[in-house]
């Protein structure tokens, strides 16, 4: 299936209860995975309505871009658990559908502009800090004062939300980006080891080659993501660092090695990988087409839920080769615009997301860790506390990396593509 390159705004949905009787649901049932791209999502028990109802007071409207696998079972469950908390107050979540969030960042750019936001966003720390520094949003100093948080939260993180002086947006989790998954049955079947190098990794694909499998799946949205991946794996992780400082640093001799990883790399990728969308290269990772994937975690919802894969049973994950030690990573947040209407309720909202109980709720079925430092690693499974205690272990010794290198050498990529085709 091609991606959709047009965006479809979900509609709003109304929280009134926890279990309504005589919900409309909007068609596409229990099921994420059923629900064809930029088709109408809707959570059980939930009424739909297409807007916001200006009659209602108590109100949030919250804009993200989660609808499928554990994206969806992981908001819900918080959604659920606010009206637990909060039953007078009214939810209206508006799912933006289809680009890898691209299309809901477009989404929030045009209503940001136009001076109507929602409530609360979802965003990545890159987006926040923009946000910021236009002047978009409120500082949140205070509520981090009021909850005691900024001893919870790592400094890392908070210093990523943070410009001039200010916290822009609270952390609900964090995703590792640099992680290689592979088929358990396939690596058995060929009496295959997890490779722990770049140069392991390529004898591999080599070797899955040969005996008629693909070895690495891959789809248009996740080759930036890949090279990144590249990059921290050929250069190293200091080299790496001081990359993101200084983009003067780049030269002839680094980024020669490599596009030269990069293209043998890609020379072992399934063919159609540039008309994939992220779900569909998860999808032939699932049904064991190919033998490994490289993508963040934020994949897993996706194996559990969609593929009904069993961590450490059907898949086994590594750090990608050549990254041991470095947790490169991207958080899920939300700020509070200036604009909103609703500001005091939804502090009441962010509140949530915050503590622990919305982190060790949400993250165990999105698949991703808490950004907190004091949640129960209980409650995750083997994936998740191998991951929890490697993004601890990483903040000991200054390897947790927010900043992407791979879209600043991308183009220079996609022309040595082009010049040796």
């Amino acid at each position: 299936m091609q991606r959709n390159s047009r965006y479809v705004i979900v509609s709003l949905l109304v929280i009134s209860c926890l279990v309504v009787s005589g919900c409309t649901e909007s068609g596409v049932g229990d099921d994420p995975g059923n629900a064809p791209e930029g088709s109408v999502r809707s959570f059980p028990n939930i009424n739909v309505t297409p807007v916001a109802r200006p009659d209602i007071k108590n109100q949030i409207e919250i804009l993200t871009w989660w609808t499928g696998a554990g994206d969806e079972a992981g908001f819900r469950a918080l959604l659920q658990l606010f009206k637990q908390e909060h039953p007078d107050i009214y939810l209206f979540s508006a799912a933006v559908e289809g680009g890898a969030g691209v299309n809901a960042r477009d989404v929030l750019k045009r209503r940001m502009e136009e001076g109507n936001p929602p409530d609360t966003y979802q965003a990545n720390e890159e987006t926040i800090i923009r946000s910021a520094s236009q002047g978009q949003l409120a500082s949140l100093n205070d509520l981090f004062d009021e909850e005691g948080w900024k001893d919870k939260f790592p400094k890392e993180i908070i210093d990523e939300l943070t410009l001039d002086g200010n916290i822009y947006a609270i952390p609900l989790n964090i995703h590792r980006t640099n992680v290689l998954w592979y088929n358990k049955k396939i690596f058995k079947q060929l009496d295959l080891e997890p490779p722990g190098t770049f140069e392991e990794l390529l004898e591999l694909c080599r070797r899955i080659r040969d005996a008629g499998i693909v070895p690495l799946a891959s789809g248009d949205k996740t080759e930036i993501s890949l090279l990144n991946n590249v990059i921290l794996g050929t250069i190293g992780t200091d080299r790496y660092l001081e990359l993101t400082r200084d983009e003067a640093l780049y030269d002839d001799s680094i980024l020669t090695k490599v596009y030269e990883n990069m293209k043998e790399l890609m020379s072992y990728v399934n063919a159609d990988h540039g008309n994939l969308s992220w779900s569909e290269e998860a999808k032939l990772f699932g049904e064991g087409q190919t033998a490994m994937l490289s993508m963040g975690d934020w994949v897993k919802g996706n194996l559990s839920f969609i593929q009904e894969m069993i961590p450490g049973e059907d898949y086994g994950w590594v750090t990608f080769p050549g990254t041991k030690g470095t947790f490169l990573a991207t958080m899920d947040t939300f700020g509070l615009p200036k604009a909103s209407k609703n500001p005091e309720t939804t502090k009441e909202w962010l509140k949530l997301l915050g503590s622990v109980e919305g982190q060790d709720t949400f993250n165990p079925l999105k698949g991703s860790i808490p950004s907190r430092i004091d949640t129960d690693s209980a409650k995750y499974d083997a994936y998740g506390q191998q991951t929890i205690k490697d993004f601890k272990e990483s903040l000991k010794h200054s390897r947790l990396i927010f900043k992407s290198v791979g879209r600043q050498v991308y183009q220079g990529y996609l022309e040595a593509k082009k010049i040796d085709s």
